[in-house]
């Protein structure tokens, strides 16, 4: 995740899924050097990575009072609009709370209490969006809260 724009009246967050791509394009390497059935498998595995690897652009646009999140992935696209108003927090959400995983996603806490995730899979990765979540709580003005992970 990377910070794309930070100004008084727009916060933009891009995730590329560079790792995925990456990690897709060593397994179709592989999968070429060996031609034998992993080798077919590994470059298979490595198309999927490719082509599903879900790029994400998040946009809060304090003006319009509307924020924005586009996926963009093997399955197509799609748009997800809030109202800036419903936005009460952000939090980094633990896959399961009890059993400790250490499987994270970002997810804005909404003011009637559900949860809109950014992603719909948990990632190991928390320490990349640390800087996200803080720099959107800070242009929210949450950044005194407590952060929950649950």
């Amino acid at each position: 995740m990377r910070l794309a724009l930070e100004a008084p009246e727009r916060l933009a967050i891009h995730d590329h899924a560079t790792g995925l791509r990456i990690l897709g394009g060593f397994l179709v390497v592989l999968g070429a050097v060996y031609s034998n059935v992993a080798g077919v498998a590994c470059a298979v595995a490595g198309i999927l990575f490719l082509v599903c690897a879900e790029e994400r652009r998040i946009v809060i646009d304090r003006e319009a009072g509307i924020v924005t999140i586009d996926r963009r992935g093997g399955g197509g696209w799609s748009r997800g609009l809030y109202p800036l108003s419903a936005i009460a927090d952000i939090i980094l959400e633990e896959s399961d709370e009890e059993a400790s995983t250490g499987r994270f996603r970002v997810a804005f806490v909404l003011r009637d209490g559900s949860r809109v995730p950014w992603t719909w899979s948990y990632s190991r990765a928390a320490a990349g969006a640390r800087g996200a979540v803080e720099a959107v709580r800070r242009f929210l003005g949450t950044a005194a809260l407590p952060q929950s992970t649950s």
